[in-house]
């Protein structure tokens, strides 16, 4: 019994249950129906009673007065229209019908075609609305719901605003005969007439056949190099296309294209890859892409005044309410730096009508302003005109025109038919109005005037404006500038020295010695070349002087003149190769040779010395004649050392010819002018340059090493005439610590060309400076300022036989 009434009890509970599950299913539409986004609810289709029996509607936005006049319904597609019903739109108050200013805006143009007695007269125009959601899978259903067989019969078809929707169903309504009149869509693959032959475009579009407008900025600038990053759809996909024909006939370069889905990481990535500078970006007006876009911007560092961000929306509005979604990784102030200084091009038609001049309404320019205003003003409206409302208003004007024409045509022809009749399989009737629609010229509500082109996109002539948007702390300021081919730079690119650069600049540079150490070295040169001279010249004037005729006065010409080839050498070291190798040859042969002249002439004088006086400790006077090498000994030995320095110069010459060859530095960024700088540097050189260089540098520092030592085995004679040993050991200390310094200084900068160079040469100018202040200008000044005193005498009279037998073995 108790297990009995527990099944019963179960059962009458999984009834209710099962009720209750029914009763919510039965609900669900109704609500669902209150978020519906067509005009009339799916269960309620109208039938021209049904139409009908809102004709006495006092609602003054659906209200017809007059007669009764047969329907002729007209199916529009826009957006947004948000949650209209059946109920909401026919009767509910007007203060819940303030944010669709668009059907107003359309109303106003049925209440004035209705009223006309010339046009359409017996039908009264009627429009259903329908919002496609700027999605195309909504928009297709929106459509589907249109053509419904069990909806009203339509005759044409306005919209769609996206032209993301535009493309899908004007691809289908073809099939059913429907034209169809689009107010906003600009999609160049919308003016393809084989493909949309019914298509009609109350906006100017964007061709296959024009230069897209999001060039003319671009133009306006100069910039040669551009990225785009846009929105991957069937909208975007056709600019894009057209983008690359005309870039690549401006000669303009795309240097990246991205398109993406849903998430722009990778293609803000690779636009930074690739270091565009000037982005376009084409996305559609939704809250996803917008905040995506600039956050992503932000993150990769693409902001800031060396970019140049050209948007096809307004890039701020999204973010005037400063309401982030919460899936975002960024925060206000961080998407407004990533927009800050962005430009939003804008479409403006250029309208040829005389102020004065009457429109359709019989009004001119100014009276039909105010008359739509007062219309506007009963429904508790303001104007606030849109640059779509106009297309709009005409994409009614121009379909009602095309139907009253149409209506004479039959009954002129005799078709039997009115356009009443329309069906969806008339394509008699469909190919009329697409006559008259492509052939129509007529004013629009402003007075505009209104024909459409071969691809039947309105023909109108436009220019192409730019806002600038500058975000100033917490909120954003704009630049407006209605003509693009005339712009100036703006306000806030003028404040940093002008628009950003579509790249960083690079420049070529020669590695040159700088002017200033060019010519310093050329002066110092010059200088110790007529030192050079007037020591040659004194020392050939005064050469039977006791004090210049014991100090050697052949030997001190060959010193005089070593000296003026190591100087000449240092003009050659500074002097650009340009390509000319007996350059790079004069240099080494210049240095080469006359650092032996000048050395080893200094050093074969004191190993003379260091002869003479050795002798004569081991073996006595006598010796001193028959040891003493004569001038002409000692510059054989001279000779030699010469003859060597040019037998190795020869070879290297001969057998590892030098070139003169151009190398690359790696290139270097400046971040402050934004410039990439390549260097380049004329160099001589040859395969086996450096084993030359070392033979010759290893043999010169034998030859110092021994004239070191021969200086210091005769740093005890005090005969000054004779013995250059002091002076030689200043010159070898002199050289020896130049070179220590030179040599690592030269091998740390050298591809700092001017350093190294004026490195080298100060060692050489120092050098032959101190060997001509010690060999020549102390003996010039005893010359000058003493008597030429007898050295016997002077040095006592120990070394008078000395000297009188070394004068005379040296003659």
């Amino acid at each position: 019994m108790y297990f009995r009434k527990q099944l019963t009890a179960f059962f009458l509970f999984s009834f209710s249950l099962c009720l209750l599950l029914e009763s919510f299913q039965a609900e669900a539409p109704k609500k669902a129906e209150e978020f519906n986004y067509v005009v009339f609810a799916e269960s309620q289709w109208p039938t021209w009673e049904d139409l009908d029996r809102f004709k006495n509607e006092t609602h003054p936005l659906f209200n017809l007065d007059g007669d009764w006049k047969r329907p002729i319904y007209i199916a529009s597609l826009l957006y947004p229209l948000r949650a209209m019903t059946a109920q909401r739109a026919l009767l509910h108050p007007v203060a819940d019908l303030k944010d669709y200013k668009e059907l107003f805006m359309m109303e106003y143009v049925l209440r004035k075609v209705n009223e006309e007695s010339d046009l359409l007269s017996g039908y009264e125009l009627r429009i259903v609305h329908r919002d496609s959601l700027c999605d195309p899978g909504i928009g297709l259903r929106s459509f589907f719901d249109h053509v419904n067989p069990e909806d009203v019969q339509k005759v044409m078809l306005i919209g769609c605003t996206c032209s993301i929707v535009s493309v899908p169903v004007a691809s289908v309504s073809q099939y059913w005969n429907l034209l169809q009149f689009s107010h906003a869509s600009t999609s160049t693959a919308l003016s393809m007439r084989k493909k949309f032959p019914t298509f009609f475009r109350v906006v100017p579009g964007f061709s296959v056949d024009e230069m897209p407008h999001y060039l003319h900025v671009i133009l306006r600038f100069n910039y040669k190099r551009i990225a785009i990053i846009y929105e991957d759809d069937n909208y975007f996909a056709p600019i894009v296309q057209s983008l690359n024909v005309w870039c690549e006939k401006l000669g303009i370069e795309i240097v990246d294209e991205q398109g993406f889905l849903d998430e722009p990481y990778y293609a803000v990535q690779s636009v930074k890859k690739k270091d565009a500078r000037i982005i376009l970006i084409l996305t559609q007006d939704n809250v996803e892409s917008f905040f995506t876009i600039p956050c992503e911007l932000y993150k990769h560092g693409l902001y800031g005044p060396r970019y140049f961000h050209i948007w096809n929306i307004h890039p701020e509005s999204f973010l005037e309410s400063e309401t982030i979604p919460s899936f975002l990784e960024c925060s206000f102030q961080q998407l407004a730096t990533a927009v800050d200084h962005s430009a939003y091009q804008r479409i403006l038609q250029v309208s040829n009508l005389d102020p004065g001049e009457k429109t359709f309404l019989n009004l001119n320019y100014e009276e039909t302003l105010q008359d739509l205003n007062s219309f506007l003003s009963a429904a508790g409206l303001d104007l606030g005109f849109s640059k779509y409302y106009e297309n709009l208003m005409d994409s009614v004007l121009v379909a009602a025109a095309t139907l009253n024409l149409a209506e004479e045509i039959m009954e002129r022809e005799q078709w039997n038919l009115t356009v009443g009749d329309f069906t969806y399989d008339n394509r008699d009737m469909m190919e009329l109005f697409r006559d008259i629609a492509a052939n129509i010229s007529m004013k629009g509500i402003f007075g505009r005037e209104i024909a459409f082109d071969s691809n039947l996109d309105l023909r109108q002539t436009v220019t192409v404006s730019i806002s600038l948007r500058n975000f100033n702390g917490d909120h954003f300021e704009s630049e407006n500038y209605d003509d693009v081919s005339t712009m100036p730079v703006p306000k806030f690119f003028r404040s940093i020295g002008g628009m950003p650069r579509d790249q960083s600049e690079f420049v070529t540079q020669y590695l040159e010695v700088i002017h200033s150490l060019k010519y310093s070295v050329y002066a110092c040169s010059i200088f110790l070349t007529v030192v050079g001279a007037l020591c040659l010249a004194v020392t050939f004037r005064y050469k039977h002087a006791r004090i210049i005729r014991l100090s050697s006065p052949n030997l001190n010409y060959i010193i005089a003149f070593g000296g003026i080839l190591c100087a000449f050498s240092a003009a050659i070291l500074v002097t650009d190769v340009d390509k000319q190798p007996f350059i790079c040859m004069a240099r080494y042969s210049c240095l080469s040779v006359g650092f032996s002249l000048l050395f080893g002439t200094l050093f074969c004088k004191t190993w003379r010395v260091h002869q003479v006086f050795t002798s004569l400790s081991l073996k006595g006077e006598g010796a001193i004649k028959r040891r003493a090498t004569k001038d002409s000994g000692l510059m054989a030995i001279v000779g030699v050392v010469c003859a060597v320095d040019l037998t190795l110069l020869t070879c290297w010459f001969t057998f590892d010819p030098i070139k003169v060859i151009v190398t690359q530095r790696e290139p270097e960024y400046d971040e402050l002018l934004d410039t990439v700088f390549t260097f380049l540097s004329k160099e001589c050189s040859s395969d086996f340059q450096n084993i030359w260089i070392f033979v010759l540098v290893a043999y010169k520092a034998l030859l110092i090493l021994y004239g070191g030592f021969l200086a210091w085995s005769t740093r005890n004679v005090k005969i000054e005439e004779l013995n250059d040993s002091h002076f030689i050991g200043i010159c070898i200390y002199n050289v020896t610590v130049l070179a220590s310094v030179a040599t690592p200084v030269v091998y740390l900068t050298k591809d700092l060309t001017s350093l190294a160079v004026g490195v080298i040469c100060v060692a050489i100018i120092i050098s032959v400076s101190v060997v001509y202040t010690f060999v020549f200008l102390t003996k010039f000044s005893t010359l000058l300022f003493k008597k030429d005193v007898d050295p016997v005498k002077t040095s006592g009279t120990s070394n008078k036989v000395h000297v009188s037998n070394m004068s005379m073995a040296t003659r």
